[in-house]
């Protein structure tokens, strides 16, 4: 990243990196379960997932 620095929040970090959950819902009733937006920086967030997706991984070992 480039501009690190230049974000004042973590929700702007996370909005520049697709990390944002999107909720669908009509009226008062929730459709679905929330999901990422996937709106950002696509290999930002493909980084963040395959570092969580291995630290999670020995979790998983039987």
């Amino acid at each position: 990243m480039s501009n690190a620095g230049g974000f004042t929040s973590g929700s702007e970090l996370c909005s520049y990196a697709g990390l944002t959950p999107v909720i669908r819902q009509r009226g008062s009733n929730v459709k679905e379960l929330p999901r990422i937006s996937k709106t950002g920086n696509q290999k930002l967030r493909n980084s963040i997932f395959m570092c969580s997706f291995n630290a999670c991984k020995p979790a998983y070992r039987r």
